[in-house]
């Protein structure tokens, strides 16, 4: 399971480092379909420094997810996803200080979750940046 982890993160760090340089999102579906994942979400978020935005789907019991968020433009320096519950309590969180994140879980129930995308730190704080979100089960 560790092993299954760590590649599918340093899979994920170079789509990401090479969709910042192209900005190939489509590059990044095709990874990810490639590997046995469907796409079922793809959000573009404009966020500046501070700021956040939730969007609310739900999750099935029976699918394991993958969601990838990252900048596809130059200056974000930090940004965090949560996956809530609806209460706002976290379920998961990927929250290290890089500009892409990666969230892989199973739910033990099927049930609505929100998503929230926060723009932790950029080079401009007044300006907001385009974020993508997709997210993937199989």
């Amino acid at each position: 399971m560790k092993r299954k982890m760590l590649i599918l993160a340093l899979l994920t760090l170079s789509i990401i480092t090479y969709a910042q340089s192209s900005r190939s999102v489509s590059s990044i579906k095709s990874i990810f379909r490639d590997k046995g994942y469907s796409l079922v979400d793809d959000y573009y978020l404009a966020l500046s420094e501070g700021n956040y935005q939730y969007r609310t789907r739900k999750f099935y019991s029976s699918c394991e997810y993958v969601i990838v968020a990252f900048n596809t433009e130059y200056g974000v320096k930090d940004l965090d996803l949560y996956v809530q519950y609806l209460d706002g309590d976290t379920y998961k969180k990927d929250n290290d200080n890089t500009n892409y994140c990666v969230v892989r879980f199973q739910p033990g129930t099927t049930r609505r979750m929100k998503l929230k995308v926060k723009n932790y730190s950029s080079l401009r704080s007044g300006y907001a940046y385009d974020v993508h979100m997709l997210v993937f089960y199989k």
